[in-house]
């Protein structure tokens, strides 16, 4: 699949349309079933740590990209103004890493885990 037409809504349909992206203002998320044809749902939650939509009147653009590492098709691809750009597939542990790295979920060892940051300390580095 190389184009997705999008669809407002309330709620996802029962039966989604492949090559729809359906967007959900009212939950804040969007859906699509995976442009590579495997039948699976990549459902995106629209929230600044996750995905944003941006719609310019005529196209969406979906950011940051999809990724379906942990489904056997391993896709992974950015939908820009409608058009399917397509991305080489990511590991599972570089989908780990970015996921760690953006605050998806917690690493596995500390070592993996950035230091935490008090409130002030970026503050505090300024007046160094």
């Amino acid at each position: 699949m190389t184009r997705l037409e999008f669809e407002f809504c309330e709620s996802f349909p029962e039966k989604p349309t492949p090559g729809v992206l359906y967007i959900s203002t009212t939950f804040a998320t969007s859906m699509h079933i995976c442009c590579c044809g495997c039948g699976h749902q990549a459902v995106t939650p629209l929230r600044p740590n996750r995905w944003s939509i941006t719609f310019d009147g005529e196209a969406v653009s979906l950011a940051p990209s999809v990724g379906s590492a942990g489904l056997a098709c391993r896709s992974h691809y950015f939908i820009r103004r409608n058009e399917v750009v397509w991305c080489r597939d990511l590991s599972l542990d570089e989908v780990t890493r970015g996921q760690v790295r953006d605050g998806w979920q917690q690493a596995e060892t500390s070592k993996d885990a950035p230091p935490p940051r008090r409130p002030w300390s970026r503050l505090r580095s300024l007046f160094r």
